[in-house]
């Protein structure tokens, strides 16, 4: 469980909940004040202050773009290095994502200094076996992405926990969404471990 930090608009609940988003289903817009609905486990942006400004994206495919975001962009070696990942419906029409879980529809990709991969954990192997898994797409359900919103699926995840990070480093870190034929990278993210 990370710490619980403030969101610009947000009530304190809801910033603890955005900040504890391990395994939740929700939703955000670009911008916006924060109301959750409990029956639906969704977060919805209720007006229009930016408050996704440092978020960077990857390329529009077929309507979606994705980020993979930090906390922070330096580490202290032994340091848990955590992200999340967040797609977005850029189009103008309402768009179907999929959850199955994070593992079969998303792969992390973390490359050294050298633009080296890094060595996949245990865990690693494990999960990077699961992506495009169809036995665990079959536990995928559809959700519908109104325009301008965000889905925030899962995470954060410690990059430790899945790839073997040596010591002293920059570490370029991109994941990719894929649902059938539609293939969206997020941006790339690059963190320093010292």
């Amino acid at each position: 469980m990370t710490t619980p930090r403030r969101l610009a608009g947000a009530s304190a609940a809801m910033s603890f909940f955005l900040s504890n988003v391990s395994g939740y289903d929700g939703f955000i817009k670009a911008v916006g004040e924060y109301s959750y609905s409990s029956s639906h486990n969704r977060v919805h942006s209720v007006n229009t202050e930016n408050t996704q400004t440092a978020v960077g994206w990857g390329n529009e495919i077929e309507g979606l773009s994705a980020s993979l975001v930090s906390d922070k962009a330096e580490f202290r070696y032994g340091e848990p290095i955590l992200v999340r990942f967040h797609i977005r419906n850029t189009g103008k029409r309402t768009k179907i994502v999929a959850h199955s879980g994070f593992w079969p529809d998303h792969k992390l990709v973390v490359e050294n200094a050298m633009r080296a991969a890094l060595p996949l954990t245990a865990l690693g192997q494990e999960t990077r076996a699961a992506f495009g898994s169809d036995i665990e797409r079959r536990k995928n359900f559809d959700v519908a992405l109104a325009p301008g919103e965000i889905d925030i699926p899962y995470g954060p995840f410690d990059l430790r926990d899945y790839f073997q990070i040596g010591n002293a480093t920059t570490l370029y870190v991109r994941c990719l969404y894929a649902l059938g034929s539609t293939e969206v990278w997020s941006n790339e993210l690059i963190l320093r471990i010292r």
